[in-house]
């Protein structure tokens, strides 16, 4: 699967992503400062979406963007936004 691709909603651009529970989750390609989702690129794979919880945000705004996950250090001064929240159709589409 490639991971870049388009909404058949809404038409907008969008990253196709794996979860770490290893469900498919669509993403706004450009980051967001509302964002919550960590992207991990993955050679050969989809991108890893990482979705923190607010006290791993609010870590990682005391860390200067730096989030540990899987023992190893991620940049996390960009952050996405899963799709379902700003699609106008997104309710139906997410299985939460």
């Amino acid at each position: 699967m490639k991971s870049e691709g388009k909404c058949r909603s809404c038409n907008a651009r969008m990253l196709w992503t794996e979860t770490e529970r290893s469900k498919i989750m669509p993403v706004d390609p450009e980051p967001s400062p509302q964002g919550n989702v960590l992207l991990i690129a993955r050679p050969g794979n989809l991108p890893l979406s990482v979705v923190l919880t607010r006290d791993e945000l609010n870590a990682v705004k005391e860390n200067n963007g730096v989030h540990w996950r899987f023992g190893m250090k991620h940049d996390a001064r960009q952050l996405y936004v899963a799709h379902f929240t700003t699609c106008p159709q997104g309710k139906q589409w997410s299985r939460k």
